[in-house]
């Protein structure tokens, strides 16, 4: 598997709820926000199955993600999805994600555009791999062991209370397959990874033990304004706005010549 992550739909309420699972790999550990990807998913085959599969999201924004902890290796992966819309021309939903009865990952206010099906997947392909997701048995798909979602990036650069890194997004992968194989698009989620990782790289460089204490983290107002390509730079910027004796926050970006990519605040708080 590239970046397919529901194996089976078990309940399905056409255009308003749905919930379905998918299984980690016994010896790779899928990161938080694409737990994230999902449950978006997830949303996703809502939508196109509401509107017969001519149209499909486009994620756009969150207004909050709590990530709460992570999947273990070979762990079943509980997701349910709400729609609070689920129109033809933009949807909005909210979900979570569970495993051994711990929440992982919820998210709220989460809304994108619809856009037409045949710009970005297969519309015949796309109805197939639902009906075998509805099946009794599922379609029950491997995570690709080899699916390479943390990037190298330059050296991180600190000044004072802010991190800059920079990554290219990499031209060839097996997730282009999945992820919209009609129009190659750099995931979004592992945008929002990557944001994520500079975040707790800060954090940890003015004196917060991050790594001693896993903390919750609460991402709210997440914008993801425009495409990224294939090949494309991305700057990533991260900035301490406060920190007090059990929280802290910052603001995130993802910026390309010039132009913001995508931007969200971030809060980690501990114990």
């Amino acid at each position: 598997m590239r970046f397919l992550f529901v194996d089976c739909i078990d309940e399905f309420e056409p255009g308003g709820l749905a919930q379905g699972r998918f299984a980690m790999p016994r010896d790779f550990v899928v990161p938080a926000c694409l737990i994230a990807e999902a449950i978006g998913q997830l949303a996703g085959w809502i939508a196109m199955e509401r509107w017969q599969f001519n149209a499909r999201p486009v994620a756009a924004l969150v207004g909050r993600c709590v990530i709460a902890g992570e999947a273990r290796p070979g762990e079943s992966v509980e997701l349910a999805v709400e729609m609070d819309e689920c129109e033809a021309d933009a949807v909005s939903y909210a979900g979570r994600a569970r495993a051994d009865g711990r929440t992982l990952v919820t998210v709220e206010r989460c809304g994108a555009p619809m856009l037409p099906l045949e710009d970005f997947d297969d519309r015949e392909a796309m109805r197939e791999r639902f009906a075998a997701l509805r099946s009794p048995k599922g379609a029950r798909v491997e995570v690709d062991r080899k699916l390479a979602v943390t990037l190298p990036w330059s050296e991180i650069t600190y000044d004072w209370n802010s991190a800059k890194a920079t990554i290219i997004t990499p031209t060839e992968r097996d997730f282009y397959a999945d992820h919209f194989p009609r129009r190659p698009v750099f995931p979004a989620t592992l945008s929002l990874d990557a944001m994520i990782r500079l975040a707790r790289a800060l954090a940890e460089h003015v004196g917060l033990k991050l790594a001693a204490t896993p903390p919750l983290i609460r991402v709210s107002d997440v914008k993801l304004r425009t495409f990224v390509p294939p090949g494309q730079t991305l700057e990533l910027a991260a900035y301490l706005r406060a920190r007090e004796s059990a929280s802290a926050d910052l603001a995130l970006s993802a910026t390309s010549a010039a132009k913001r990519v995508a931007t969200a605040d971030l809060r980690f708080e501990w114990n």
